[in-house]
């Protein structure tokens, strides 16, 4: 019977529903939206969330090239050549291995057993070449490894594993019958680069070049240039042809590339013999276009050294025995240079994702497979046509440089999780199992893409929390606005409602009816949110994907339809909890008395003194805040014993957001104070009744007030607070760049663990001394030394102590030039607060390590001055330790430093590991002979100050030159004993940030959305509180209207009234979330160890203003005019 009457009460339910709708439009409208617009939010946010991981592996990708793992050898490895082949027995690679071709040694099945399980160098090739060998050809495995750029190698494995063959045979039976793991590790590529590369176009060469063999012995008879390998004349090619450029070589599969997705814009077919492709730069430096012949000049002694020795022990027929014994190769070194001619066939716009994003202008492929049969017709004419013969047979894919692992596609699901430590899990246990089947103690492994998302990663868990952030502060307004809504239903349909109860309608159907209304709001805005989300998805997805120049996935993700169909539902029935419990509570009489004014001025609650009696307000705020600080005392200890980043980054997010919250209610207490206070400022010009009218309805609405006002400041406070922490995060970025480096432009200098600092003369930098010397642009510049513990190493590494040498820390010791405070970023991160003892105000802290004082004194960081109990009068003690002995110096601490360019100093203590700056004399002196003068103390920056009014343009022509004079300084100490030992490179700021420009777009476009929104959704509320407040005052207007009061003046009543409620609470929410914000950036201080400008957010705050003027007036004018339409007769008798 009760399921029956159930059944014919639904209709009435939906009639009802029906015509609130078709009388409340506006109300409709309203609730309608702001379910909409969170849906369109969360399907949007959250599938950006779901695919950030995939935007920043692009970004990632653009840096580093599509590269998961690069394998080469370590410094215990005799040789810096890998064996693919013999790796390709641990893995077999015949599976994918379908097109590329895949030559294979004839003494293959001979020599499996010299490769063991966890040595996988090329048995043919092992640690023979004696001393004598390396100095002859240049080509020993220490000085070839330096001449290439040394590999951030993150993951190095040398723990010298030992098995005996059977458990190695066993532990490799098992591993292949493990299929599954098996199928992931097939995704293998050798490489091999020449570093030294240099090309030649054809038509800017002079002569008879009907043959190549003038570019070994020239064009005239004892040409001067025949077989010269020396740097102090030129070659043949440098002698006939009049433009040439420097390239770096990669040899690739091409075909097996595409195969493992490394790559993916690369769309060119493989490359015949003789063909080679290079980047729009070189085609733009050489003055030349597609299809141009040019000449390849690449030392085989520095690219592949171990194949110029077995060429060697081919030709001379000598056995791997008698090779061990050989004390030297007699080959001439003219035959290991090779002049080849090929054609540019292709052009390569930017990296391809075939190189990383640094090594970009002067990158050049040629195919892998045919490279060594295709010089055998090409070599010096004088060389022997059997050892060329053995040099072209050799297969390469026993000596490469690098082997390139991929993830087994699709690659993107290794990486598609916001917390990095799960990603970084994931790609390690590759790796692990990659290593376990090819070995390890030789072996270093790179992790690019791993290591560049690092840095993104907590840009991608603070993006992440953001929008959470972001989710949970709209579903709360969105719940406010429902609830507002509905409560203006219950409240201008009372007499409906009492006339259902009267004929009999339950308290069971008066729910169903309210929530019936809610769900009005659900059913259609969240089918069309979710279409709406999917189209601007669409055109959002298309964006970024132009942006990062990959393709994004276009469909929303299914956690994301799930989680807006979950909010777009639940937010109108937990906002119909309040409206169901007011209108159960109101008693009949009242609900059907009409005469009575629906304005309470005055209230009043007698509450009766009873043991029964319990407050549910006081339970549900005691059992949240018991759940809260249980939570926080559980939690926080576990993220910080867990070293979860991003639960520790949620406790601080959650208290802010209680912060922000409890502001908010405080806020509310002063608003009237506040808004009588603004009728002043703002209302000057009306009249004194007018005022008065405003303020009594602002005193009479201030209960219903207060949702919008709460709403607004709220939203307002997280507007600001988003914004904040938005421009803060990219000015955070940007300083920690420009407090690493400095400087805007710096030359870097790097050196290889094989340089030698004692036996070594630095190389002569007069050159582009001169230029910085007499370039305009540039206003003045410094330089700053390598550390000297790399000098030393390994024999000394030193610690600060106290002269009871009871307290000790490592340091690093520097030295830099007197003027280095004049040229570096000295405003932004230098402060010390120790007064200097002497010359303080003539004369800077580094300027003072040259005088007398200085010379036996030291800058250190502020932490020493109280752990090492110091002042600047007292001594500290500087401990050289080695193995065998202990020096100590002993040093006055010429200041204490909290921060400065380039070096670490600070005064906390978590940062225990920091510089030490002394003079240049001292720096020689510590280094024990090591160093003779100034001018030999080994650099690692030449730091630039440009002028103020220098353009764009003129420091990319400032770089240019550097570049150039770059090249040249290369090619003067070419084939010297430091040849390859150093890397010189152009440090450029804006070239850095460049990459941040992507996220800076990610984050505005979040941030501008969430305003946008939000206001929005606030604007609907103001409209609906207004019109609730008009509404209720009706009989007030009437006697208003018939006292004399005309309609303008009303409506400026209502205008103004809404003006003050909103500028109140804007104000109050602005400075609410400068207040928290501020709070979360003297929190990331802290962190960073420096200084940076707060972001007040001037532009927001008079957008604010304004917009408080123009929502006022849209929210006012329309429904006041409903309302002054009616006679004042209909005013009195109104009723709806």
């Amino acid at each position: 019977m009760e399921e029956k009457k159930n059944k014919t009460n639904i209709p009435l339910y939906f009639t009802f529903t029906r015509k609130m709708i078709s009388q409340q439009k506006l109300n409709f409208c309203l609730g309608f939206f702001s379910i909409f617009l969170v849906v369109v939010i969360c399907s949007i946010s959250m599938t950006l969330l779901y695919h950030s991981s995939t935007i920043f592996l692009r970004i990632a990708e653009r840096q580093v090239g599509e590269i998961d793992s690069k394998i080469s050898s370590n410094n215990y490895s005799p040789k810096t050549q890998i064996n693919m082949t013999a790796i390709s027995d641990l893995v077999p690679l015949d599976k994918l291995i379908t097109k590329t071709e895949n030559k294979i040694n004839k003494n293959k099945e001979n020599e499996k057993d010299k490769v063991s399980f966890h040595k996988l160098r090329n048995s043919l090739v092992k640690d023979y070449i004696k001393e004598k060998t390396k100095a002859y050809l240049k080509a020993d495995t220490q000085q070839t490894r330096t001449s290439q750029p040394k590999a951030n190698a993150k993951f190095k494995t040398n723990s010298g594993f030992k098995a005996n063959r059977k458990l190695q045979a066993d532990q490799q039976t098992k591993a292949t019958n493990d299929e599954e793991t098996f199928d992931n590790l097939q995704y293998g590529s050798p490489r091999v680069m020449s570093w030294d590369s240099k090309l030649y176009p054809k038509k800017y060469c002079s002569g008879d070049l009907a043959n190549n063999d003038w570019t070994y012995v020239g064009q005239e008879e004892e040409d001067s240039c025949k077989n010269n390998t020396a740097t102090d004349t030129k070659n043949c090619l440098d002698k006939y042809c009049t433009r040439s450029k420097k390239i770096v070589v990669h040899m690739i599969e091409s075909e097996r590339e595409e195969e493992i997705g490394l790559g993916r814009l690369y769309k060119e077919d493989a490359m015949t013999a003789g063909e080679i492709n290079c980047q729009e730069e070189v085609f733009n430096d050489l003055m030349v276009g597609e299809g141009t012949e040019v000449i390849l000049r690449i030392p085989l002694n520095q690219a592949i050294p171990s194949v110029v020795q077995e060429a060697y022990f081919q030709w001379r027929k000598i056995s791997h025995d008698e090779a061990q014994d050989l004390d030297k190769i007699e080959i001439p070194l003219e035959w290991a240079i090779l002049n080849l001619p090929f054609k540019l066939t292709k052009k390569l716009e930017g990296t391809m994702g075939k190189f990383a994003q640094r090594d970009e202008n002067n990158q050049c492929l040629l195919e892998f497979s045919t490279f060594l049969p295709y010089l055998l017709n090409y070599g010096n004419p004088e060389s022997d046509p059997e050892f060329m013969s053995a040099l072209s047979g050799i297969d390469l894919r026993e000596f490469t440089d690098i082997l390139i692992w991929n993830l087994k596609p699709p690659r993107n699901d290794y990486y598609r999780k916001n917390d990095y430590d799960q990603v970084q899990k994931l790609i390690i246990d590759f790796i692990s199992k990659l290593l376990y089947r090819i070995g390890f103690d030789q072996i270093s492994v790179d992790l690019p893409i791993l290591s560049n998302m690092r840095f993104y990663s907590n840009f991608s868990m603070f993006l992440g929390i953001i929008l959470n952030f972001i989710l949970t502060i709209l579903v709360i307004l969105s719940i406010v606005l429902i609830y507002s809504l509905l409560l203006v239903s219950i409240e201008t349909r009372t007499f409906q409602m009492a006339v259902f109860r009267t004929i009999g309608m339950t308290k069971a159907g008066l729910i169903k009816l309210i929530l019936s209304q809610a769900l009005a709001f659900s059913l259609p805005s969240w089918a069309l949110g979710l279409l709406f989300g999917q189209i601007i998805y669409l055109q959002i997805a298309s964006y970024f994907g132009n942006i990062l120049g990959t393709e994004i996935p276009k469909m929303l993700s299914g956690s994301s339809i799930g989680v807006a169909t979950f909010i777009g539902f639940a937010i109108p029935i937990f906002a119909s909890i309040y409206p169901i419990k007011l209108a159960l509570e109101k008693s009949l009489y009242s609900s059907l008395d009409m005469k009575r004014s629906r304005i309470k001025a005055v209230k009043f609650k007698i509450n009766r003194n009873s043991q029964n009696r319990y407050s549910g307000w006081m339970i549900v705020i005691g059992l949240s805040f018991a759940i809260f600080g249980f939570l926080i005392y559980y939690l926080f200890p576990l993220a910080l014993l867990s070293f979860n980043f991003s639960l520790l980054l949620y406790i601080f997010f959650s208290l802010l957001l209680c912060m922000l919250f409890g502001l908010v209610l405080l806020a509310l207490n002063i608003e009237y104070p506040l808004e009588k206070l603004l009728s002043y400022v703002f209302l000057f010009a009306s009249s004194v009744s007018t005022r008065f009218l405003i303020l009594k309805n602002l005193m009479a609405h201030r209960i219903r007030n207060r949702k919008t006002s709460a709403m607004y400041s709220l939203s307002l406070a997280f507007i600001i607070f988003a914004s904040v922490q938005f421009d803060l995060q990219m000015v955070e970025i940007t300083y920690s760049i420009r407090q690493e480096n400095g400087v805007l432009m710096h030359i870097g200098f790097s050196y290889d663990d094989d340089y030698n600092f004692e036996k070594y003369k630095f190389p002569d930098l007069s050159n582009i001394f001169d230029y910085l010397e007499n370039e305009k642009n540039i206003e003045d510049y410094s330089w700053v030394s390598i550390m000297l513990n790399d000098i030393m190493s390994p024999d000394y590494d030193y610690r600060l102590s106290n002269t009871g040498n009871t307290f000790s820390y490592w340091t690093d010791i520097s030295t830099v030039s007197p003027n280095f405070l004049n040229v570096t970023l000295k405003d932004d991160f230098w402060k010390t607060k120790t007064d200097i003892p002497e010359f303080g105000k003539l004369w800077d802290p580094i300027e003072q390590l040259y005088t007398v004082r200085g010379s036996s004194s030291a800058l250190i960081g502020s932490l020493y001055e109280k752990s090492l109990n110091l002042d600047t009068d007292g001594l500290f003690t500087l401990n050289a330790e080695s193995k065998n002995e202990l020096i100590r110096y002993t040093f006055q601490p010429l200041a204490f430093i909290d921060s400065s360019p380039i070096f670490i100093f600070s005064n906390l203590p978590s940062t225990t590991y920091q510089d030490t700056i002394v003079s240049s004399s001292t720096f020689i002196n510590l280094s024990q002979n090591r160093i003779k003068s100034v001018s030999q103390i080994p650099l690692s920056k030449i730091l630039l100050k440009f002028n103020d009014k220098i353009t764009s343009d003129e420091k990319d022509q400032i770089k240019e030159n550097l570049d150039s004079l770059i090249e040249e300084l290369e090619s003067d100490i070419e084939d010297t004993e430091i040849d390859g030992l150093i890397d010189f490179s152009v440090w450029d700021y804006d070239d850095e940030i460049e990459p941040f420009d992507t996220a800076r777009v990610i984050m505005s476009a979040f941030s501008s959305f969430a305003i946008i929104i939000s206001n929005i959704i606030c604007f609907f509320a103001l409209i609906s509180s207004t019109y609730v407040n008009i509404y209720e005052s009706t009989k007030e207007i009437g006697i208003l209207r018939a006292i004399g009061l005309n309609r303008k003046r009303l409506t400026n009543v209502f205008i103004g009234e809404a003006l003050l409620l909103v500028l109140a609470a804007s104000i109050m929410g602005f400075f609410i979330g400068i207040i928290v914000s501020y709070s979360m950036f003297k929190e990331n201080q802290l962190f960073l160890g420096f200084e940076v400008p707060f972001p007040f957010p001037y532009v927001i705050f008079i957008v604010v203003i304004l917009s408080s003027f123009v929502s006022a007036l849209l929210a006012a004018i329309f429904p006041s005019k409903r309302i002054l339409s009616k006679s004042i007769v209909k005013l009195f008798r109104s009723d709806d």
